[in-house]
C-alpha cells in the first residue's frame, strides 16, 4: 500500500447561520449528521506508486464504493493511552462524550480513535483514573453503541466514499 504524500482534513458539517441586518446578531445552527473527509494527494515522482494509488480510488467507482482509511500521519495517539483492552461504556446517540473503560495514561486533543463503526476525535485532553477515563470527542456519535464494544486506538478507521469523481 502507498501512502499520500499530504492528507488533510475535511470536516463536513450540516450548518446553517443567519446575520440580522438591523442589529448584527448573528445565529447558527447544527445538525447531526456531520462526517470526514479527506483531501490526498500522491507523488507525481513515484510512478509506480501513484498507479497503485489511482488504481484503488478508480476501484470504487466514483461513489459507489466505499472504503476504510485512517489518517496516515498519525496512525495512533500522541497520549499515552494502552493501546488494547479498553472497551467503552455505552454510548448514546448524538452523545460527544464516553468513558474508556480499562484505559492507563492519556489521550490528548487531536487524537483519534473508532468505537464500532464510528470515527471519534478526542477534542480535550484526557486522563485515566481508577482505570477509566471519560473522553470528550467530535463529531456526535451517529448511532447508540452498546457498553463493552471494542474501542480502535491503533489506526481507526471509518468507511469513506468518494465526493466528487475528478
Amino acid at each position: 500500500h502507498h501512502y499520500p504524500e499530504t492528507m488533510a482534513l475535511r470536516e463536513e458539517i450540516p450548518q446553517e447561520s443567519a446575520t440580522s441586518p438591523m442589529t448584527g446578531f448573528r445565529a447558527s445552527l447544527s445538525r447531526p449528521g456531520a462526517r470526514w473527509g479527506w483531501m490526498m494527494d500522491f507523488s507525481a515522482d513515484k510512478f509506480a506508486d501513484r498507479m497503485d494509488a489511482e488504481g484503488a480510488f478508480i476501484r470504487l467507482s466514483g461513489r459507489e464504493h466505499s472504503i476504510r482509511i485512517w489518517d496516515f500521519k498519525h496512525p495512533q495517539p500522541r497520549g499515552t493511552i494502552n493501546l488494547t483492552g479498553v472497551p467503552s461504556s455505552a454510548i448514546a446517540a448524538f452523545a460527544e462524550t464516553c468513558t474508556l473503560n480499562g484505559a492507563t495514561g492519556t489521550l490528548l486533543r487531536g487524537d483519534w480513535f473508532a468505537v464500532g463503526n464510528q470515527l471519534f476525535r478526542c477534542v480535550a485532553d484526557a486522563v485515566a483514573a481508577n482505570g477509566s477515563m471519560t473522553v470528550q470527542f467530535r463529531h456526535q456519535c451517529r448511532v447508540a453503541i452498546p457498553g463493552g464494544s471494542a474501542v480502535t486506538l491503533y489506526r481507526p478507521t471509518a468507511q469513506f466514499t468518494r465526493t466528487e469523481s475528478s
